[in-house]
């Protein structure tokens, strides 16, 4: 993203170009460029009026947290917003953004609370366990029929609560399936509860 204003060009052969207008508009309304945010919230927020067909890049669903990636402007009516891949703009409530889904989506693209956990189980999506804590205060509990593709490089999660009890993470198969869990998650409970895959 480049903010609107005056700016010198100079070429790598030293050959410069004086006082060359970039106008903000260009680049919002230019579908070949992406915008950029620092967190979804940002984006959610922004009270600049996409065209529907922009891809806007955030760095982190959250501060701090991960899950960067790619969404696309839709138009609200088109879309039913769930709060996880589908979120709408708070500033312009006709548009929505749709997340775009890479072949390994970061479970922190649908956040980091123990529903979106839940809700990102049961997508279908194969998912990327980041290298980080993913944690957790309940039960994550969910029955899904779809394949499990993960891939994980050393992410941790952990339960946050002192006296849960009974199971902390539990995933029911049901139909046919094919699962694949590529790498290692750690799974960090207390002495009551326990995981069941």
């Amino acid at each position: 993203k480049v903010d609107g204003g005056t700016y010198d060009i100079v070429s790598a052969s030293g050959v410069s170009e004086v006082g060359v207008q970039i106008q903000q508009a260009d680049i919002i309304g230019d579908l070949s460029q992406a915008y950029e945010f620092a967190t979804l919230d940002d984006a959610v927020n922004s009270s600049i009026e996409f065209p529907v067909g922009k891809v806007i890049n955030v760095k982190e669903r959250t501060l701090g947290n991960g899950g960067g990636s790619t969404w696309d402007v839709v138009e609200a009516s088109t879309v039913t917003p769930n709060g996880y891949d589908v979120v709408q703009s708070v500033a312009i409530p006709t548009l929505s953004f749709k997340l775009d889904k890479e072949a390994y989506v970061k479970v922190a693209c649908y956040g980091l609370s123990v529903n979106a956990i839940s809700y990102a189980l049961t997508t279908g999506d194969s998912l990327d366990w980041e290298d980080k804590e993913y944690l957790i205060d309940s039960s994550v509990s969910v029955i899904t029929a779809k394949n499990i593709d993960w891939k994980a490089n050393g992410a941790v999660i952990k339960c946050t609560s002192t006296d849960h009890v009974g199971r902390l993470f539990e995933i029911f198969l049901t139909g046919e399936t094919n699962h694949s869990i590529k790498g290692n998650i750690t799974f960090d409970a207390n002495d009551k509860a326990y995981i069941a895959l």
